[in-house]
């Protein structure tokens, strides 16, 4: 498999956050989110290095690059599907011995996207959760930037025909 040059499929969406990238996936309509260590690998999955030329480029061992090729194969984002086993937790115990995992293993995992009727949801006018105990009863409120209802006891959850969990404006 020295030979192998991965590659990230081609219709994915990808957009970095901070220290992370998010990849949305067409096909499924699912976010992924890598960490720092899986984005390094993924960004150089360009179909020209291999996983051994990748290792040396970021500077570290290349289990861990395999590691991270595993995370991103299990989360379809490989094109074509390697479909190898990482061995994780031999890498686990080879790094705990000689590098005292002193580096932040890769992680891919999914993250919720929005339904795209929920994303074309356009926003309420919602007055401040503080504002349903002076008598506010029934009027949509901002519980956490989503549009509740003021309630009989002052407090703001729930919903009601007005006021359906879409985002406040």
């Amino acid at each position: 498999m020295i030979w192998m040059k991965p590659a990230v499929r081609s219709d994915l969406a990808v957009c970095d956050v901070r220290d992370e990238v998010v990849v949305y996936d067409f096909r499924t309509h699912q976010a992924r989110c890598l960490n720092r260590a899986a984005a390094e690998v993924f960004k150089r999955c360009d179909g020209t290095r291999t996983p051994r030329a990748i290792a040396v480029e970021l500077g570290c061992d290349e289990g861990l690059v395999w590691m991270a090729l595993g995370k991103l194969d299990e989360g379809a984002l490989l094109d074509p599907p390697l479909g190898v086993d990482v061995g994780r937790r031999a890498l686990l115990k080879k790094m705990a011995l000689t590098a005292g995992l002193s580096i932040a293993l890769p992680a891919v995992w999914s993250i919720v996207a929005p339904t795209p009727a929920y994303a074309a949801s356009t926003p309420v006018n919602c007055i401040p959760p503080q504002a349903c105990m002076g008598g506010g009863m029934g009027q949509c409120c901002n519980n956490g930037g989503m549009a509740a209802v003021c309630q009989p006891n002052g407090t703001c959850s729930g919903t009601n025909a007005t006021c359906t969990g879409q985002p406040c404006r």
